[in-house]
């Protein structure tokens, strides 16, 4: 059975949403710069197997602004994820059930199932990132790695050579 869905990928401002999609489906079509808020739309990136569709929807980042503009940009990722079947919540080491604390209150909000992914975890020592992503107040369903999803998506490709 073919199954599809939509996937937004939320979070602070830079911790690598963009840089994340373009890794999974293997083509540049999101914008990456060190610059924070340089994603000002959702970005759809499509990805394709045989039993299966993902179009992730990456968007700006969700913080707390009092300008316009980032206000605009934060209500683009809030529709983005309104839309969506799943949350793929992106984070990195630095991040803690504080700072991320306004992403998990729009996603109890708008009642979505969420992935938890910490990215940038080759900063850490394995102990520690394993550590980080068993925090009690940072726990959801599921719990991946980003390295570990593209670990396996470079092991799937070299397996269809």
């Amino acid at each position: 059975m073919f199954k599809s869905g939509f996937v937004a990928i939320i979070g602070r401002p830079n911790v690598g949403k963009s840089s994340f999609l373009n890794r999974i489906i293997e083509e540049k079509i999101s914008i990456i710069t060190p610059k924070p808020q340089t994603t000002r739309d959702r970005v759809l990136g499509i990805f394709t197997r045989d039993d299966c569709q993902m179009i992730f929807l990456d968007t700006p980042g969700i913080h707390v602004s009092d300008k316009e503009l980032n206000r605009c940009m934060v209500d683009k990722a809030l529709s983005a994820l309104f839309d969506s079947d799943l949350a793929l919540v992106m984070a990195e080491p630095a991040d803690t059930a504080e700072s991320l604390s306004t992403v998990f209150e729009h996603i109890k909000d708008f009642r979505k199932k969420a992935v938890f992914v910490l990215n940038k975890s080759d900063l850490l020592p394995v102990e520690t990132s394993i550590k980080k992503i068993d925090e009690p107040q940072l726990k959801f369903r599921l719990y991946l790695q980003a390295g570990d999803i593209m670990q396996n998506r470079s092991r799937d490709r070299r397996s269809d050579e």
